[in-house]
């Protein structure tokens, strides 16, 4: 558990099983170590695939 509380990227790959682009986990990593995150638009870049995982992320892994 220690492990994927340091690296949420780890855990959206070992648990949840969502292979990311290396921008989709810059999001993950940035919304892991930053209390505010900002996306920049665009089309079919999966920001809200993405804005999910990071919601498990946070639900499973941070805690109380």
């Amino acid at each position: 558990m220690e492990i994927w509380r340091n690296d949420w990227n780890r855990f959206v790959y070992d648990v949840l099983k969502a292979r990311l682009d290396k921008e989709q986990q810059n999001i993950i990593s940035a919304v892991q170590y930053n209390p505010l995150v900002a996306v920049s638009s665009g089309t079919a870049r999966g920001k809200d695939y993405v804005a999910a995982c990071a919601a498990m992320c946070f639900l499973y892994l941070t805690p109380r």
